[in-house]
């Protein structure tokens, strides 16, 4: 197996002092890997507490951590629920080789998401593994993105990784064509349209979607086929259950996952790909029915709505109201709907009828559903 580019080693941590990075940078980050060799990397968003962290950490060592080295860091908390994630460096290892050989080698990557995230950090983790640079994309907006695809090395590998709405904001831009400079463009975070995949792909863009989460060392798919030993089954009611080396330890301070993580994602497999049809925690219960928003939320985007959350409101008389948070207004929307969401009530808002210019975002570009749900509960 393939090692670290190990400096100066970070040792062990102890019960009281635990090596926490509180909403590192990229250099940041960048230098702590470069120097991790044993112990516990931990990365955590400005906004965190880090006596609870130190804390939290502390108390899961005195109960058993691996062995070996690991980062901790949280999910994204795009259910309002985030968690803190226990990654053994094999785990990461091995993510990171399985990506290199399904996207044709190693290569630099360039960085534009948040480090304290397992997306932004496999973007510094992967090129740490075998020797290559980090190039800084800033905050990835079509500017920047084109400003180092202008300066990329001749002969040599880059790959780009970037959210569903950064992707949608380039192929908007006069810059789009500037990305044809990138090995390959990963898209993962959140359900990417398929029109805005067509459109990328039309520009001569070669993208790869991803599916995974912090609880799989970020993508374990790519263009719904697992990558090196990740196994994907469903059970009943098609919740997504993943095995493999790309499988974390677990939650902090909870039950190891022993190499299987059972998702809240519902998904099918046709021709061997893994097509993810929602959340099974966001689920809507309306007039006795169960509705996922994420096909709503679909076909909202090909009628050209723009990005679009839908949510489930309490309602006395049919247990839960379905409201759909449009970025664009439109007209007559329902009648492309109808055969989602049946005779069930709903209704459409933009985020101006919230009090905001745009759908609110999660640091990890997700979007902020928990917001939407209570701007929405308290417009009535």
């Amino acid at each position: 197996m393939p090692s670290w580019n190990a400096a100066i080693p970070i040792g062990p941590i102890s019960p009281t002092m635990p090596e926490i990075l509180i909403g590192p940078t990229l250099e940041q980050t960048a230098a702590a890997l470069a120097s991790w060799d044993s112990g516990i990397l931990a990365l955590a968003p400005a906004s965190a507490n880090p006596h609870q962290f130190h804390e939290a950490i502390a108390s899961a060592q005195a109960q058993g951590l691996p062995d070996e080295a690991c980062a901790i860091m949280p999910t994204s908390g795009s259910s309002g629920n985030g968690k803190l994630v226990v990654l053994p460096r094999s785990a990461l290892t091995y993510s990171a080789t399985a990506t290199n050989a399904t996207l044709g080698g190693p290569g630099n990557w360039a960085a534009c998401l948040p480090t304290h995230h397992i997306a932004g950090f496999q973007t510094l983790a992967r090129p740490a593994l075998t020797g290559h640079r980090v190039l800084n994309a800033g905050r990835g907006t079509p500017e920047e993105i084109a400003a180092l695809a202008s300066r990329l090395p001749q002969g040599e590998r880059t790959y780009l990784s970037l959210v569903p709405t950064q992707l949608a904001r380039l192929l908007e831009s006069a810059h789009a064509g500037s990305a044809r400079a990138f090995s390959a463009i990963l898209v993962g975070g959140a359900s990417t349209p398929r029109h805005t995949l067509d459109k990328g792909r039309a520009a001569g863009l070669n993208l790869v979607t991803t599916y995974g989460m912090t609880e799989t060392c970020g993508g374990c798919a790519y263009n719904g086929i697992p990558i090196g030993d990740t196994q994907m089954s469903t059970e009943l009611g098609g919740r997504v259950i993943i095995s493999g080396s790309v499988v974390a330890h677990g939650y902090l301070g909870h039950t190891p996952f022993a190499g299987t993580y059972t998702t809240n994602d519902a998904g099918t497999f046709t021709g061997g790909k893994l097509q993810i049809t929602g959340r099974l925690d966001r689920a809507i219960t309306s007039g006795g029915l169960t509705v996922l928003p994420e096909p709503i939320e679909r076909v909202l985007e090909d009628v050209g709505a723009g990005e679009s959350v839908v949510v489930g409101i309490p309602d006395t008389q049919w247990g839960e109201r379905i409201v759909a948070v449009t970025s664009f207004k439109l007209e007559a929307p329902k009648q492309r709907l109808k055969p989602l969401l049946e005779a069930l009530p709903h209704e459409f808002l933009t985020p101006s009828d919230l009090g905001l210019t745009s759908l609110p975002y999660l640091e990890s570009g997700k979007p902020d559903r928990v917001r939407v749900s209570k701007l929405v509960a308290q417009h009535g």
